[in-house]
């Protein structure tokens, strides 16, 4: 999936509760009664939106910390 405006803002809803299990987030739907796990990446990012952030300094971040081409982060 390519991401075609990365000046949009994200950041976490309040309808999912989450917790750190290790390196990983365990996200739940209470609604739906469904799981979802991140692993380490999935959780990197999943930090980040703890307040509103553009989706180009996401990608930013993750270059750096994983020491990637935004190009390929974009693709």
């Amino acid at each position: 999936m390519h991401i075609s405006d990365t000046s949009v803002k994200v950041e976490k809803t309040d309808k999912f509760a989450s917790t750190k299990v290790g390196d990983d987030v365990i996200i739940f739907d209470d609604v739906k009664g469904e799981y979802l796990g991140l692993g380490e990446t999935g959780s990197a990012i999943y930090d980040l939106v703890n307040e509103p952030i553009r989706i180009s300094s996401i990608i930013e971040q993750l270059a750096q910390s994983y020491d990637v081409g935004q190009e390929e982060l974009e693709a």
